[in-house]
């Protein structure tokens, strides 16, 4: 970036921005519009995705308004009538005051800020972004026209956009310089693409210690560009991610819980659903984590997961098998010593690969009152038929209705296959092996009890 265009990001730092002030804080301003006399304006306070409120108060007939505060809490906050028409702001306990001024009852399209240098660094930043909108849509636009085989002005076009964004990094990197204690500064600085670090460095520039950053956007922003950059989007990928997210994480309790309870929040909304049970069974259920460290929406989820770990009693289910007939687990049970709930489908390759290592154990096995229940989630019953015929599965078999959407894939919270429970007569679950391999050794280990 040239000289005249640092030049011109800091002379538009130094038009609308103020000294720093000293302690105490409160919040007022004027809303500029008769519309808007006698309606609330609510405060509320940024945590996880989520807007807590804080506060409310009504605009004067005048159009002032005046939260009673102080304020003690730093932090990032929403101002607004609803959470659509409402702006973004920063009340940080060493301001005396932030003043606001809105010409618009359209709340973003006429904030000014008249005191609080915290919240004129936030609006100059937001005020460049929105001027780099039109342009850099335009690029895009003129960009998507050119053919994929021109790769020079394909170039060109992804030059000049990296161009803005060097831009809006010059401008938060310059306000850093110039204000280093100011908590914009430091979360637009944290909150910056990542250049120059790797998987295992990544977060090393954050201190989880720091338990201001938790009300944020910060760690939400760096975690989301962890798991783009590093997971591939794969099943695995996503397990190391949380692993290396949760460890860096685990110095503090709060951020650990924090991280925890975003990661719990960002795959139950976006999925897929083996990644949220990864999270509760490793690192909720496995851990014993307290749960006041956890939202009340996923101390709900996560019960049902507890129901089936080890020692509880297994859900009861009837299902049919290739002959129509039906099975009740409940039976099974009675006849055996151990049931061996094995939840696959014929078009899973990972679950043909378990098939004859599980031959071969049911095999040694079956004599010493072990059975094998196959349960098919499949959703065509004639492929499933013919791969019993084709393959000869020795252990019993059924299909249930509806497949993944199934009240036993419900109540068994099977979002993969192969999946596998190992259930005692007295139908307590004994354990979930991962693998045939590990359901072996401890069918080995409880036959020579």
């Amino acid at each position: 970036m040239n000289k005249s265009g640092l030049y011109w990001l800091l002379g538009i730092a130094g038009l609308l921005l103020f000294c720093l002030k000293s302690p105490a804080q409160l919040l007022q301003g004027v809303v500029g519009c008769d519309v808007a006399n006698n309606q609330k304006l609510f405060l509320k306070k940024l945590y996880l995705n989520n807007m807590i409120l804080i506060d409310s108060c009504t605009i004067q007939g005048n159009g002032n308004f005046s939260f009673k505060g102080p304020f003690q809490s730093l932090g990032y906050y929403q101002l607004g009538f609803n959470d659509t028409n409402c702006i973004e702001l920063i009340l940080n306990p060493t301001e005396p005051e932030v003043e606001l001024y809105f010409s618009n009852i359209l709340l973003k399209d006429g904030v000014i800020v008249l005191k609080s240098n915290e919240n004129q660094l936030l609006w100059a930043n937001k005020h460049l972004s929105k001027s780099f909108l039109a342009p850099k849509k335009q690029l895009y636009i003129k960009r998507s026209w050119v053919p994929q085989s021109d790769s020079t002005a394909r170039s060109n076009f992804t030059n000049q956009l990296q161009w803005f964004d060097s831009l809006q990094v010059s401008f938060i990197e310059a306000i850093a310089k110039q204000y280093p204690t100011s908590f914009f500064a430091k979360t637009a600085l944290l909150s910056l693409p990542r250049k120059g670090l790797t998987e295992s460095t990544y977060f090393n520039d954050i201190d989880f210690n720091d338990t201001t950053l938790l009300h944020s956007p910060v760690f939400q922003i760096r975690i989301i560009g962890f798991l783009l950059t590093y997971t591939q989007y794969t099943e695995t990928g996503f397990k190391d991610a949380i692993n290396r997210i949760l460890t860096a994480s685990s110095i503090n309790e709060r951020s650990n819980s924090f991280c925890l309870n975003y990661l719990l929040e960002l795959f139950d909304k976006l999925g897929p659903e083996m990644v949220f049970q990864f999270i509760v069974e490793n690192y909720v259920l496995k851990n014993a984590c307290n749960e006041q460290m956890m939202d009340e929406h996923f101390i709900r989820r996560v019960s049902s997961y507890k129901l089936l770990l080890p020692g509880n009693k297994a859900p009861k289910f009837n299902a049919n098998n290739q002959c129509g007939q039906t099975l009740e687990l409940d039976s099974l049970l009675k006849h055996n010593r151990y049931v061996v709930l094995f939840f696959w489908s014929s078009g899973c390759d990972f679950c043909k690969g378990q098939i004859p290592p599980l031959k071969n154990t049911y095999k040694a096995l079956k004599n010493n009152g072990i059975e094998v229940l196959g349960i098919s989630l499949d959703n065509d019953l004639i492929s499933w038929q013919d791969y019993l015929k084709s393959e000869q599965l020795p252990w019993l078999n059924a299909h249930i209705q509806k497949s993944w959407e199934s009240e036993v894939a419900q109540l068994y919270k099977i979002n993969k296959t192969p999946t596998f429970y190992l259930v005692s007569s007295n139908a307590t679950i004994v354990a979930r092996p991962a693998n045939v391999m590990e359901l072996s050794n401890i069918l080995t280990f409880l036959n020579q009890r």
